[in-house]
């Protein structure tokens, strides 16, 4: 048996800030501690007896900042599988059986959310191994379910049943009597107070036995997995050497989108839970990342360049900004997120509410303000901050080790560097450029612009006209 890690790293909607354009989902923003969620969860099993391939299942437009982040955490025995739509949950997840399928057919799956906080990570791992083994024992797929610390209504609920197997720890699996999803904070109460847990969404799946059950319960999930899984690509990685999988988008977006937990879990007979007292939680809000971060004295707690913050208590200031100072004064319960297009302000217990800011826009018919202005590539990405038909203005990150090359086309360009030290060739010579320099570059003429910086990426600012 190997047990094969399967981390969901969303398709989208998975911003907390989504009014904001600048693309970066929740799990690969640096939080705390110097680590994106999704680095942290990739750390967090990597000394798990028994691995198999890490699988990573995310949208297309995330793989290359997916593939940074892996890469400065030396992540090694990595599958990226690529989804050419969001499709929640089951999809994913029935795409990476097959694939462990083809490396071992005694696949296991745990599967993990990468927005998930465990503070207890040694407890984590021991539940990991014993429901591992009782999964594959018993046939089953084994839910954790973890403590519950407060009435969360945006979380779901389950309730134990019968004993089903015991492990040599006493810890057992239990049948599951019921599914409780989001009730309100009053209902979560007297859950709680009946023994329900949290729904933490870990599974461990029996690979094989998820394939049986999604093929008998969810064939219009089943089958054009099966077929896109057929018709993948698979690849190495030019950067990473990561085992990149592309799927056709035809048959894929003929899944139905649907989570796992409604596809499967709540009909199948093989479905149990374990308890897990791990100190789960989910990053599905900035609420619970103000609840999970190291606070100071006042209980406040503050990230990012230009902050002054005076007399606060139990606020979160948090900026992604570095143009602009953020001032907090005699502020108490209070979330200020700031980015360089959109600025929440919200009491904590409101920032979990971020849709209805969504919402509104789009009733007021200003979906504009809601479409990226970033685009990702290989050598890093970059920001449009000014388009019309006469001219273009684009601020370039360039990653350490890469060269962006361009095709020339019918603008001339302006390039001025504002970060770091570039080489830029074109017309069979080379310049090197650093912070404060700049140069133009006429239209038709193919250039490159590699990075000379051994520790810090390159910015450019590039105007095209």
């Amino acid at each position: 048996m190997h047990v094969f890690p399967v981390i969901l790293c969303g398709g989208q909607g998975t911003r907390l800030w989504p009014v904001s354009r600048e693309d970066m989902p929740k799990q690969l923003i640096t939080f705390f501690d110097n680590k994106s969620l999704l680095q942290s969860s990739v750390l967090r099993i990597k000394d798990l007896p028994n691995l198999g391939d890490t699988i990573i299942s995310t949208n297309v437009k995330q793989r290359f900042l997916i593939e940074e982040q892996l890469s400065e955490i030396a992540a090694q025995n990595i599958e990226i599988i690529l989804e050419p739509s969001a499709k929640s949950t089951a999809a994913p997840i029935t795409l990476a059986a097959m694939s462990a399928l083809e490396q071992n057919n005694d696949a296991v799956l745990l599967v993990l959310s990468s927005d998930n906080e465990i503070k207890n990570e040694d407890a984590f791992k021991e539940i990991v191994m014993t429901a591992t083994d009782l999964a594959f024992d018993a046939k089953k797929f084994v839910l954790f379910g973890s403590d519950p610390s407060y009435a969360e209504s945006g979380y779901g609920y389950i309730k134990f049943g019968d004993l089903i197997l015991e492990g040599e720890n006493k810890v057992g699996i239990h049948k599951i009597e019921k599914f409780i999803e989001k009730p309100s904070t009053l209902e979560a109460e007297t859950l709680i107070q009946d023994g329900y847990k949290w729904n933490s969404g870990i599974f461990v799946l029996p690979a094989k036995l998820l394939l049986d059950e999604m093929k008998k319960y969810a064939p219009d999930i089943y089958t054009p997995c099966k077929a896109a899984f057929d018709k993948k690509h698979v690849h190495a990685s030019k950067d990473t050497g990561y085992k990149i999988v592309t799927l056709p988008a035809t048959e894929f977006n003929e899944t139905r989108t649907d989570s796992i937990d409604y596809a499967l879990m709540e009909k199948t007979e093989n479905a149990a839970v374990i308890s897990a007292s791990i100190g789960w939680s989910d990053v599905g809000s900035w609420k619970s990342i103000y609840d999970v971060g190291a606070k100071d004295c006042d209980g406040n707690i503050t990230r990012g360049d230009n902050l002054v913050t005076i007399n606060n208590k139990n606020t979160f200031v948090f900026s992604r900004c570095n143009d602009r100072v953020i001032a907090a004064l005699d502020l108490e319960n209070i979330c200020i997120i700031d980015t360089d297009d959109a600025t929440l302000i919200t009491s904590t217990e409101g920032s979990q509410d971020v849709k209805k800011v969504v919402q509104s826009l789009q009733f007021e018919e200003k979906n504009h303000y809601l479409k990226s202005t970033v685009h990702t590539f290989r050598w890093g990405h970059y920001e449009v901050k000014l388009f019309d038909r006469h001219i273009l203005i684009k601020k370039m990150t360039i990653m350490v080790g890469k060269t962006y090359k361009n095709h020339g086309g019918f603008r001339n360009k302006q390039l001025f560097v504002t970060g770091g030290v570039v080489q830029i060739a074109f017309g069979g010579s080379k310049k090197r450029l650093s912070k404060g320099d700049e140069i133009i570059i006429p239209k038709t003429q193919e250039y490159s612009i590699k990075v000379i910086s051994k520790i810090k990426p390159a910015q450019l600012v590039k105007i095209e006209f």
